[in-house]
């Protein structure tokens, strides 16, 4: 199994091969990215990579790190590119995670994860709740020093995750 893993520096900075070595990873995150940049790299991803059976995609963290909360039509039309471009593989959106930034208004993340889950339960699609695995009371473990990025345990919580949900596929 092929899976292409898209997104910002949290799909950038973490080394999925080494936790999937049953299936063949493609890194495909680019630091700073964001929604919009992400989906303009749909045409160069679908040229470069044309068959895949799983699309992971990651993205958004970027989007409320500048405040910009208007991301989800962008957020859709990505999704929608990228089942257009790979009809037979199984796209599986991440939740965003339990950012803790000084301008997001109490439970924003929530109510943003409740919406791509929308936009992921497609037959096509697939909503991982990432952000749920961060919810035992314990989240700074999770990440580095910045509250954005992971740290080896967020990225075991997350790889756990996927992982899971890999072990349930037919």
């Amino acid at each position: 199994m092929k899976i292409l893993f898209v997104g910002d520096s949290l799909i950038a900075y973490y080394d999925w091969q080494r936790s999937f070595p049953g299936y063949s990873c493609v890194n495909l995150g680019v630091p700073g990215e964001t929604v919009a940049g992400c989906r303009g790299q749909v045409p160069e991803i679908l040229r470069r990579h044309p068959q895949t059976d799983l699309v992971v995609a990651m993205i958004g963290t970027n989007n409320l790190v500048m405040a910009d909360f208007g991301f989800l039509r962008e957020y859709e039309g990505l999704l929608a590119d990228l089942h257009d471009g790979y009809p037979q593989a199984t796209i599986a959106v991440c939740s965003l995670l339990p950012l803790e930034l000084p301008w997001l208004a109490p439970g924003a993340v929530e109510r943003l994860n409740d919406l791509l889950k929308e936009l992921a339960n497609q037959d096509w699609g697939v909503y991982l709740d990432i952000c749920h695995s961060f919810k035992d009371g314990e989240t700074r473990s999770c990440f580095l020093e910045d509250r954005v990025h992971l740290s080896a345990e967020g990225y075991r919580r997350w790889a756990a995750v996927l992982a899971n949900w890999l072990r349930k596929q037919p």
